[in-house]
């Protein structure tokens, strides 16, 4: 038999399974009967699924099922014991050996207390789901915390319907990432729109360098821009990214139960680096994306790579055949938890890669999912792919939904020393939250949303902030109004209760529980409030304190359009016709959005840029007019909406004719200049006497305005005189300028035939 065909036979034999299963779950036994039959079913099922693979211990499925069987297990080990224990006290009894009897009846009592108490406290553990929707501690609209950045507790919402495609089905070789099911240009359109409104400049070089100037003043390196040599590393996330969900010789994604899950799309992570590198010209070479705890699916590389080749990519391991780097681990563990070991994680501390030990900035790209451990994942969770312990099993006893235990307010949260690290958290200079295929978790993929905008689509949503805590706040928000306990009970993990607990932690030390004290670093200094944390007024509104005008929380900045946003710098700028006072200016209109272009004139090209002139959308020509004659004027030109602006065109330069007709008589109005011979033949001289001193420039100009012969030269205070040799000109008559500074003087002369 063919390996193939086995698989296919133990994946009949496993659907087989799950379906009996679940007739058998949906069956009204009586109870005596229900503990057998579950425990039994439990135990066969583990056996089955993880002692071929111990790692499925993880999987939910195996999660869930672990509490019945250890209950089975142990409730048949403990009647084995209480029943043998009653008898040997009974014989003890018997024989009149009344101390022995006594120690087989505790034995016993020991025994079925134990039973019960286990039995009680994983039944208590198997709640993976809540039954309820949870009730937050905070109500709406009451702020904790502070607010970060330009503008203080900032969320930005962009939604393009038009961004997915409506029709994909999920199934193999339709999944979402794919160009077919997920629209480019306007990806690269929302995230334009995101990075202008967080920080409320016309153009993308002028928002990214707000966003480092930002930075680096919270940072205390001054009000400085990004220096040339810094380093960015960006957290993709890319849970998916399991040896196993891959084919090993190519990446390829592969048809498996979990065909193309939940995560960040290549598509926004391609116009971020486009940003970067194209509009505000970070160079590729400093640049870092990827995942350390796994590998980069083939599709996301190719896609980055045609067009960033030097960009590094980096994954567990190296792999050559599709450019992915491995993440380097640093020398010596950087994250100390903050716990010290009283909630159970496996270790207490952890080492991270070196592209971002070294990172000036970072920037985080989550994905909008809720999860089944932590209620939600976004930037804060992002990190546990950071950390190089290879996989991040150690830290779920830090979250919410390890178990019963742990859906309080009060306990330690990983989360929050991930959010504080200095080198994580502390070092982002953007949160990104890639909404275009929210899911249920991590191993599930998108479903579509009913709730408005949405209207039965995918959510087809980006997010982006300055603020931790306010863009978490946010996504759980929205995550909790569609995973709901009544519509959705098998994804309803934003419910646990408490699910909010590490936000609230993260926003003020009020919050921390008894004991703890958030210090990452372990260097005695423990963290600030790192955002603002609240919750929405209600699902249809979604409306914050700083919407409403009644608090310094969060501000959800929304920007709902179908609209293909297209604004480009216009290009092909050229001067076409020129006369003694105008100049014919023509570009091509690389935009469909702009409202208008502003024309802008400069002496030098270099500074004093004054606008000169606005025309319509649409257009690609203007006709400047009331110009200067004989004067070089230096043109640039960009398109603007009423919340936007392209970057500028390149910059020309040209020059109005001179107004020839205009000149008299040296003799009439100048007095000072004067030509001889004139008429002349070949050579010309010119003098000049007065008190001027320095450069002068000579001009021969012709009666159409256009200069045929130019020299510069140095006249000192007094008389001055100078041959031109103008044996080259064609007879005719001809204007002298000369240039004294800011002045100049003209005449007239002939040249003989």
């Amino acid at each position: 038999m063919s390996e193939e065909s086995k698989n296919i036979r133990k994946k009949d034999f496993q659907k087989f399974l799950n379906g009996k299963l679940a007739f058998l779950l949906s069956v009204k036994f009586p109870f005596k009967y229900t503990f057998f039959t579950m425990g039994v079913l439990s135990t066969v099922w583990f056996l089955i699924r993880v002692i071929p693979k111990p790692s499925r211990a993880e999987y939910p499925c195996i999660k869930a099922a672990s509490p019945f069987m250890s209950s089975f297990v142990i409730y048949l080990l403990s009647l084995g014991t209480t029943v043998f224990a009653f008898r040997k006290a009974k014989s003890k009894i018997l024989q009149t050996r009344y101390l022995a009897a006594s120690g087989f009846v505790l034995v016993a009592m020991a025994a079925g207390v134990s039973t019960l108490i286990h039995n009680y406290s994983t039944a208590s553990a198997v709640s993976t789901n809540p039954t309820a929707n949870a009730v937050p501690m905070i109500g709406p609209n009451q702020p904790v915390g502070v607010a970060q950045g330009i503008f203080p507790g900032r969320v930005v919402w962009v939604w393009d319907s038009l961004a997915t495609n409506e029709n994909c089905t999920g199934v193999f070789n339709d999944g979402w990432y794919m160009d077919k099911n997920t629209d480019m240009i306007r990806v690269d359109s929302m995230l334009i729109k995101t990075v202008l409104a967080l920080t409320g400049k016309p153009t993308i070089s002028e928002s990214w360098d707000t966003l480092f100037r930002y930075f680096n003043a919270a940072h205390e390196k001054g009000n400085v821009s990004y220096m040339e040599g810094e380093k960015i590393y960006i957290k993709f996330n890319n849970v998916g990214g399991h040896a196993a969900r891959m084919d090993s010789r190519t990446h390829a994604r592969k048809a498996n139960s979990r065909y193309a899950n939940s995560q960040a799309s290549a598509q926004v992570g391609l116009a971020l680096l486009r940003q970067l590198i194209n509009g505000y010209g970070v160079p590729q070479e400093n640049i870092t994306i990827g995942d350390p705890s796994k590998h980069l699916y083939k599709d996301n590389i190719d896609m980055w790579r045609n067009e960033f080749p030097d960009v590094h990519y980096i994954g567990s391991t190296v792999f050559l055949a599709t450019g992915q780097e491995a993440a380097v681990k640093g020398a010596a563990p950087r994250i100390f938890y903050s716990d010290k070991g009283t909630s159970g994680l496996g270790y207490s501390s952890d080492y991270i890669p070196t592209a971002v030990e070294e990172a000036s900035y970072v920037i985080n790209l989550a994905a909008l999912k809720a999860h089944y451990r932590g209620g939600i994942t976004s930037c804060a969770k992002n990190h546990f792919g950071t950390q190089m312990r290879g996989a991040a099993d150690h830290l779920h006893n830090g979250l919410i939904g390890a178990d019963d235990t742990t859906k309080v307010y009060g306990k330690y949260k990983v989360l929050v020393d991930m959010m504080g690290h200095e080198l994580l958290g502390g070092n982002t200079m953007l949160f990104i939250v890639d909404g275009l295929w929210a899911g249920a978790d991590a191993n599930y993929s998108p479903d579509k949303w009913s709730e408005p905008p949405f209207n039965g689509d995918w959510t087809s949503s980006v997010f982006a902030s300055q603020d931790h805590v306010a863009i978490e706040s946010v996504c759980l928000d929205f995550l909790r109004s569609h995973y709901r306990v009544e519509t959705m009970p098998d994804s309803a993990f934003p419910q646990y209760h408490a699910v909010d607990d590490y936000l609230m932690q993260a926003a003020s030390p009020t919050y921390w529980p008894a004991g703890i004290i958030y210090d990452p670093e372990g260097d005695g200094t423990p963290i600030q409030s790192l955002g603002v944390f609240e919750h929405w007024n209600n699902p249809v509104d979604k409306q914050y304190s700083r919407n409403l005008n009644t608090g310094e929380g969060i501000e959800l900045f929304t920007i709902f359009s179908n609209k293909l946003y297209i604004l480009d710098s216009p290009g092909n700028l050229a001067a076409g016709s020129v006369s003694v006072n105008s100049i014919d200016l023509s570009w091509s209109d690389n935009s469909n959005c702009e409202s208008e272009f502003s024309i802008e004139v400069s002496a030098d090209g270099l500074t004093d840029w004054t606008l000169l002139a606005q025309v319509g959308a649409d257009e690609t020509s203007y006709s400047i007019a009331d110009l200067l004659p004989n004067t070089k004027y230096y043109f640039r030109i960009r398109a603007i909406t009423d919340k936007a602006a392209s970057e500028y065109s390149g910059i020309i330069s040209a020059s109005t004719l001179v107004d020839a007709t205009s000149v008299s008589d040296a003799s009439a109005n100048i007095g000072s200049l004067k030509t001889f011979p004139n008429p002349f033949l070949n050579a010309c001289s010119i003098s000049l006497s007065n008190s001027y001193s320095g450069k002068i420039s000579i001009s021969i100009i012709d009666l159409s305005g256009r200069a045929i012969y130019s020299t510069d030269t140095f006249k000192s205070s007094g008389a001055f005189t100078t041959k031109l040799d103008l044996e080259r000109i064609k007879p005719g008559a001809y204007v002298v300028r000369v240039k004294m500074g800011n002045e100049y003087l003209t005449t007239k002369i002939n040249k003989e035939f």
